[in-house]
């Protein structure tokens, strides 16, 4: 925990550099600007896209080593007290929930345009929401399962090709969104990137599925084992 807050409180404080700085919306003069730098040939989109991976290479060990250490013991801690097996105590989701719940509402309530405070707030409360969330969702799941090897076949699948997966989703959506219909930038709302995700999970469910009817590890899963060895 004291590495997320670290890792929180970097991300608070760096708000603060630039305080006239407030996020960019599609409203915004400022956002019509970058999208026609960025979409203007495929030179300015890989420029755009170095510059955003300068940006989180300096965020890695500000913000971004601390979370990911933080998630890592938090993980081992889960394990170590058998949550993956038996699930979250009563006095555990005492706790879970209302932090679930209380960071959720706290994020709905911020509103990063208007000041530079809920900028610097906005995005600790989505990290700790996250984190409340994905464990009480581990618990539904454990508590579902209840051990037997039999169900959410399909999700046992998926996480045995993680890596495959995470790499496809790069790909499809950059295919999407930077070649086959840079105009959805302009137009997509939050229930059109929910429909859009929902499929593509759907998708990689059932790619999952029958991939590993044919082969035991995922294509990039294969190569890593090669390559590790």
């Amino acid at each position: 925990m004291l590495f997320l807050l670290l890792g929180a409180l970097s991300s608070f404080l760096l708000a603060f550099i630039e305080p006239e700085l407030l996020p960019v919306t599609r409203d915004s003069a400022a956002f019509l600007e970058a999208y026609n730098a960025a979409f203007s040939s495929y030179l300015a989109g890989f420029m755009s896209n170095m510059l955003m991976f300068i940006i989180m290479i300096i965020a890695v060990p500000l913000i971004t080593l601390w979370m990911a250490g933080g998630l890592m013991l938090i993980g081992m801690y889960l394990y170590k007290q058998k949550i993956f097996a038996n699930g979250l105590t009563r006095e555990q989701l005492n706790f879970i929930v209302p932090a679930a719940l209380g960071f959720t509402v706290l994020r709905l309530a911020v509103e990063p345009n208007t000041h530079v405070l809920m900028v610097a707030l906005a995005e600790p409360f989505s990290w700790f929401a996250a984190l409340a969330m994905a464990t009480l969702y581990i618990h539904i799941l454990v508590k579902y399962v209840k051990n037997n090897p039999e169900k959410c076949l399909v999700l046992q699948q998926a996480g045995r090709m993680s890596l495959t997966l995470y790499l496809m989703q790069t790909v499809i959506f950059l295919v999407c969104f930077k070649v086959m219909f840079p105009e959805w930038v302009l137009s997509f709302d939050r229930i059109n990137y929910w429909l859009l995700i929902a499929g593509v999970v759907v998708f990689q469910l059932v790619f999952c599925k029958v991939y590993t009817q044919l082969f035991r590890y995922g294509p990039c899963e294969t190569v890593w084992r090669k390559l590790s060895r």
